[in-house]
């Protein structure tokens, strides 16, 4: 298949972290173009570290989040005819450490799935079943319908992020669900938002979450990293990126991300999760 990637970048050191080239240079692999569109001010110093990987580059702010990128970069494909000859149009930011293996692996496996639209991870919540935006991939039938153009072009700035993904992450799943369009999943049972179901081998997930290793007591950090050795990936791209070196760590912070990974209570609705399971009262 022929595919193009439009891929959202952010950062608030304002540069392009060894972490995204590698990911940048996997994702060329198996895409013929990729639009890198940024929404930080780089400089031309920035944008030449990946000027041999990406077909078109930009660094400006926009303010709108990573759907504002990936609409600039979805309407720079299309105005340039480059959706034409392509099978899958691709979504991606830079929120993950990854991919720890061959994404060919990953695209070899969905290809014989039969769905129009689908993602790394399925998120199951009760405000409506969803792709997360971190990586999805359409099919030629739903990128070229009207009503995908008529959604990606209506992004616009938010004030808060619960708007965004109602409005964005959530509504776009679920307004292509309500087309007829099938979704789909590389992990067949849909991932929690727990630290040990996000990076366990049962789930062979290609990707780690940054806000998850950034912010955990370095004990689990080391965990982490025995996982990434089993992959390709090097867990210097983490040690070294300018996030995970500017995050501020202490003890306080440690253990209540710690603990916010391993329990989630949800008093509103009288609900608690323990390592991503619900706990029955």
């Amino acid at each position: 298949m022929k595919r193009a990637v439009v891929f959202a970048h952010y950062s608030k050191y304002n540069i392009i972290d060894d972490y995204v080239i590698f990911y940048l240079r996997e994702l060329r692999k198996i895409a013929e173009n990729i639009v890198f569109v940024s929404d930080c001010n780089l400089n031309d110093s920035e944008l030449n570290k990946i000027k041999d990987i990406v077909i078109y580059s930009t660094g400006e702010r926009h303010g709108e989040y990573d759907f504002g990128s990936y609409k600039r970069g979805y309407l720079y494909l299309k105005e340039n005819g480059l959706l034409a000859d392509i099978s899958e149009l691709i979504f991606v930011n830079d929120s993950c450490y990854g991919p720890l293996y061959s994404l060919e692996t990953v695209f070899c496996k969905m290809q014989y799935k039969d769905c129009d639209f689908w993602g790394i991870n399925l998120n199951e919540i009760e405000v409506g079943s969803h792709i997360q935006s971190f990586f999805l991939v359409f099919r030629k039938q739903v990128f070229s319908a009207d009503i995908f153009d008529d959604f990606v072009k209506a992004v616009k700035d938010e004030t808060n992020k619960s708007d965004i993904i109602r409005k964005y992450e959530i509504g776009l799943s679920q307004m292509l669900l309500a087309k007829g369009f099938k979704m789909d999943a590389f992990i067949d049972a849909p991932v929690k938002w727990s630290v040990c179901e996000w990076v366990l081998s049962k789930y062979n997930n290609p990707f780690v979450k940054k806000s998850i290793v950034n912010k955990l007591c370095k004990i689990y950090v080391e965990f982490v990293f025995e996982f990434i050795k089993k992959g390709v990936y090097s867990s210097k791209l983490i040690i070294q990126s300018k996030d995970y070196i500017g995050t501020k760590k202490n003890i306080f912070n440690e253990l209540k991300a710690f603990r916010k990974a391993i329990v989630r209570i949800h008093f509103s609705k009288m609900k608690i999760y323990l390592f991503g399971h619900k706990i029955q009262f």
